[in-house]
């Protein structure tokens, strides 16, 4: 017989090992917590005189500090003890140096090391960025097999990313540039039943969504907007029933669903780690990470292009329901703005070339998205805003090359300063 012999015993920390990590979990905690509390305070100002600074930062109190440090620790040491058991004891280890912000406040610090104030400016909140994305990379490091990224999950994460980035623009930024333009016709359709906004700006409609004061953005001779009307029809339900909330939920869907086809389109040419990485360099870098929370056509037209894409290289050919809809997409897409006339048409040459056994249903959906189109600005509006507005889009030819070398290198608003994520798309084409 053999001898009985017990199951192996699964390591775990000793008692004072134990004690050591819960301890180093709960300094990581509060140091989190004191950076997150003295971001809101005013900032020392950076004082010529770095030997008698002037401290004005108007420090919390003594219980609210000591309250938020023992949340802070508290659950940092219950999730430190969670990742333990799971043999991840030092996850939350980088989380231990936010705290060093503290030190720009302590009276005197500043004469003895002046470079501790670049914590109490925009500097403290990149810092705790940094520090955050180091733990979230060892816990990827320990749990990236358990947790294999999908379409969906990348979809929830972007929703989340930027239902918090709006939130955060909303309260310190608010509507800006051509953005309220495009809720008055969105206004303008709920109160007035049309799209003549003449009227509201006379009114002054906007002031029921925008503190500021805009001017008229008419076409000339006529009571419509020279905006696009794709955009503000889009974002009608949910500004209807939440108002800017409304609006802000929309527009975190559609760079959601933006995320998802972007993950898909890549997962179809490389795996699904390139996939994530292509997908997460496009939600977190500019100029998405802030136009999916603005109001703006070319978010609801990347959103068709992105999953145009998808469909071309997708393995599989589309059902026939699944082409006509996309050719009815791609049909429409000049509803939000003239210039996706071309775009459309790559996308359309495309599909016409990679799935010929669905050439026709694609044409039919197409011509039906043009006939729909057409049908819309013959009937509902006039159709002098087709004109007029291709007689506004001139296109100087000498100007070409710079204007090519302004789009890469434009200190303001160059591809390369602004989103130089974007160099390995030039290089992946």
């Amino acid at each position: 017989m053999k001898q009985y012999q017990p199951p192996p015993k699964i390591k775990t920390p000793t008692t004072v090992g134990a004690h050591y990590f819960s301890f180093l979990d709960a300094l990581a905690g509060a140091s989190t917590a004191t950076a997150l509390l003295l971001r809101n305070t005013l900032r020392i100002p950076i004082s010529p005189d770095l030997a008698n600074p002037s401290l004005i930062a108007s420090l919390p109190s003594w219980t609210w500090l000591m309250l938020t440090l023992g949340v802070g620790a508290f659950v940092a040491v219950v999730a430190g003890r969670w990742f333990c058991r799971r043999g991840a004891a030092g996850v939350l280890r980088p989380l231990l140096w936010p705290g060093l912000s503290a030190l720009a406040y302590v009276p005197g610090a500043l004469s003895v090391a002046p470079l501790l104030a670049v914590f109490s400016g925009n500097f403290q909140d990149l810092f705790l960025i940094g520090c955050l994305t180091a733990s979230l990379w060892r816990a990827a490091e320990h749990f990236g097999p358990q947790l294999s990224p999908t379409a969906n999950r990348v979809a929830l994460v972007a929703f989340i990313l930027y239902l918090a980035v709006g939130y955060r623009m909303q309260e310190k930024v608010g509507l800006s540039g051509d953005e309220p333009h495009y809720l008055l016709i969105s206004y303008s359709i709920l109160q007035d039943r049309d799209l003549a906004v003449e009227n509201n700006y006379e009114a002054g409609d906007s002031r029921h969504f925008f503190q500021g004061t805009i001017r008229p953005h008419l076409v000339w001779g006529l009571p419509y907007s020279v905006h696009g009307v794709g955009l503000p029809l889009v974002l009608l339900p949910g500004f209807a029933l939440l108002g800017l909330w409304g609006v802000l939920l929309t527009e975190a869907l559609m760079g959601a669903l933006l995320a998802r086809e972007v993950f898909r389109a890549a997962e179809h040419l490389t795996d699904r780690t390139s996939a994530l990485a292509a997908a997460a360099g496009f939600c977190a870098t500019s100029p998405a990470l802030f136009q999916c929370v603005s109001a703006y056509p070319e978010v609801p037209a990347a959103l068709v292009t992105a999953w145009s894409f998808r469909r071309i290289v997708s393995p599989t050919p589309p059902s026939a329901r699944g082409a006509l809809i996309w050719g009815l997409s791609l049909g429409l897409l000049p509803l939000f703005h003239v210039k996706f006339i071309p775009l459309a048409g790559v996308l359309a040459l495309g599909a016409w070339i990679r799935w010929s056994e669905r050439r026709w249903m694609l044409v039919a959906g197409s011509a039906l998205g043009l006939s729909c189109l057409l049908l819309f600005f013959v009937v509902i509006m006039d159709p002098n805003i087709v004109l007029l507005e291709f007689r506004r889009q001139q296109v100087f030819w000498n100007l070409i090359p710079a204007g090519l070398a302004g789009l890469l290198f434009d200190r303001a608003f160059g591809l390369l300063p602004a989103s130089p994520f974007y160099l390995i798309a030039i290089v992946g084409v």
